[in-house]
């Protein structure tokens, strides 16, 4: 059975929008490129679901990126939107890409359907700027969380050993190979390494310099190459000497194909295919980001603002990558017209001979090809992470992780340990686990700091899993908590801060939310405090969960600021559990310290101020 959703938007022709069963396979950045449907951010929207008979439909759920949607449902099926926060824009927090979940409740059964992903088309204002600035940030910070066991070189002349193994670091090093090629290349034509080879050839007697056993045996063969002399020299038969005319000479001749000389030309080939696979690889991921699309009366595609960025950086390394192909490619030509050896694949460090290591020229070529292959495997996984954020909740919860762990460095915490934990689900939960490293641990003194991002809260002690020392304590939800919530088995909140001092855990929840202050404190708020501060309770009862901070990422103000959710209290600043807002944007080009500076105004109380 084929299913639709007729979406109208407000003063605008309707859209239909084909539903699945089930979620469309694959990864979405290979998905949205063929995608054309779009929604609009900020219009109100009707909706009616086609291919169904309405008369058996006993109930209908409807989400937007997994947040469910009130919705009434008449007797012929047309939807009509009454969500509190936003009413009939049901795509007001949307950015990027948006995707609709329909639950269907018929005869007994439960129906799910997904669309496709929706391009989401937003006004052109300085929210845009702010969410560009956010990719940036998180483009430039985000190595330390892709989950790579081999993401360092162990010996990258020139460069830190800390460098990410990132197509940049490529770039840099054959840049300075390809250097080290030109400079040495003077070397190479005139003094290169060679061995002697033994050559027979047939050529004139008169450049015979001794006679081989080869050399008999050619004359004994060809009696027709003898000639008659006027000296007594040669081979004397019946009173006359005779010579051959030509025979069989060995010579020695200088051969430049050894292994050394074959580890420098051929380096340079396999370098060039190498670069090659680099230049394809890039270029198909360029094909797959979405280009800008054409203002539509006031509205820009939004998904533009998160990929343009990463767009552009990579179609700089196509260019440099081509100049470096076709450099190397002159290199290649001009050593192996100067050694003209053998070819062969060089796919590993080579050999470390004598003269490899023992001659300064060969050993500078030797260090760079030992110092290539040191880099691993290449790949875009970098790339990959950013095209991975389709979604604004996404791209903002990383910006956040980044920013807390940032934050956390600056006041004098080492990380001492980063690793990805997988939590335990059923193959039927909803939950998805990080694709990159989610427990990071700090410590400074005496004190441990552990930020857990998309950590799982269960229903009993956990603690073995991944050490989070809290447990959900009721099954009762609170109304519209999402469909995983509401099963009253687990919570996932986006981050957790464990501080450890003296044999106690304290513990911080914080959420982060892509939204306006005013919308997270009269519709977020309620829902936060009661499933973090009143469902969660700690196993050991000696430790104590300390507060929660919601962190908002709209904002129309140039500042950003800190909302005290106990906006009545009489000593402020004194409630525990604490409650506040925290609004981090983009507002602004250079606003770091000003961050700095509102985290640790929030996190003072907890990790930096002791209580009575």
């Amino acid at each position: 059975m084929l299913y639709n959703l007729l979406l109208t938007p407000s003063g605008r022709p309707p859209q239909n929008i084909s539903l699945q069963k089930q979620d469309i396979g694959g990864s979405p950045i290979d998905r949205i490129i063929n995608s054309e449907a779009y929604v609009f951010s900020d219009l109100t929207y009707t909706a009616s679901v086609t291919g169904i008979s309405h008369e058996d439909i006993s109930g209908m759920k409807f989400f937007v990126n997994e947040i469910r949607i009130d919705i009434d449902v008449t007797p012929e099926g047309s939807i009509t939107f009454k969500d509190e926060p936003y009413g009939a824009r049901i795509f007001l927090d949307c950015y990027g890409f948006a995707q609709i979940g329909i639950v269907l409740y018929a005869d007994g059964e439960e129906v799910l359907l997904s669309s496709e992903y929706l391009a989401v088309m937003v006004p052109k204002d300085r929210r845009n700027d702010s969410v560009q600035r956010m990719v940036n940030y998180v483009y430039m910070h985000n190595e330390e969380f892709l989950n790579e066991d081999d993401m360092r070189p162990r010996i990258l002349s020139g460069q830190q050993e800390s460098g990410y193994k990132s197509i940049e670091s490529r770039i840099v090093l054959m840049d300075r190979i390809a250097l080290c090629y030109e400079e040495n290349f003077r070397y190479f034509k005139a003094n290169s390494r060679f061995k002697m080879k033994v050559c027979d050839s047939i050529d004139n007697f008169e450049k015979l310099q001794y006679v081989s056993n080869g050399t008999i045996q050619y004359i004994v063969q060809h009696p027709e190459q003898l000639r008659c002399v006027n000296y007594d020299s040669g081979i004397h038969y019946h009173d006359k000497y005779f010579e051959p005319k030509k025979t069989l000479i060995s010579k020695s001749t200088y051969s430049f194909n050894i292994y050394e000389n074959q580890v420098v030309v051929c380096f340079l080939k396999s370098m060039t295919d190498n670069i090659c696979n680099m230049i394809s690889m890039v270029s198909d991921t360029i094909k797959h980001i979405p280009a800008e699309q054409d203002e539509t009366e006031g509205y820009v595609a939004s998904s533009f603002f998160i990929y343009s960025g990463t767009k552009r950086i990579l179609m700089e390394y196509e260019k440099k990558l081509i100049q470096l192909n076709n450099r190397y490619i002159m290199l290649y030509g001009a050593y192996q017209k100067v050694l003209n050896v053998t070819e062969k694949v060089i796919s590993f460090s080579p050999e470390p001979t004598a003269i490899l290591l023992s001659v300064p020229q060969y050993r500078q070529i030797y260090d760079a090809v030992v110092s290539w292959f040191q880099l691993g495997v290449f790949n875009l996984h970098r790339e990959q992470f950013m095209l991975s954020f389709i979604k604004i909740n996404t791209l903002y919860e990383y910006y956040v992780l980044l920013k807390i762990y940032q934050f956390l460095q600056k006041h004098g915490f080492s990380l001492i340990e980063s690793r990805r934990c997988m939590y335990p689900f059923s193959s039927k939960t909803l939950y998805g686990n990080t694709e990159c490293k989610n427990t990071f641990k700090f410590c400074s003194d005496n004190k441990t700091i552990t930020l857990y991002f998309q950590p799982v809260i269960y229903c009993d002690d956990s603690r073995l899993i991944n050490g989070i020392g809290l447990y959900r304590n009721t099954s009762i939800s609170f109304p519209k908590d999402n469909e995983n919530d509401s099963k009253g088995s687990y919570y996932v909140p986006d981050f957790i801060l464990k501080i450890e001092s003296n044999g106690t855990a304290n513990y911080v929840i914080i959420d982060a939310k892509f939204s306006t202050v005013s919308t997270v404190k009269k519709y977020r708020v309620p829902a936060l405090v009661f499933k973090y501060l009143f469902s969660i309770s700690t196993v050991e009862k000696k430790d104590k969960i300390l507060g929660l901070c919601i962190i908002n990422g709209k904002s129309d103000e140039d500042t950003d600021s800190i909302t005290d959710i106990y906006d009545r209290s009489m000593r402020p600043g004194d409630i525990y559990p604490q409650a506040e807002l925290l609004t981090l944007t983009e507002n602004n080009k250079d606003n770091n310290e000003e961050h700095m500076v509102l985290l640790k105004s929030v996190f003072d109380k907890y990790i930096f101020i002791k209580r009575g």
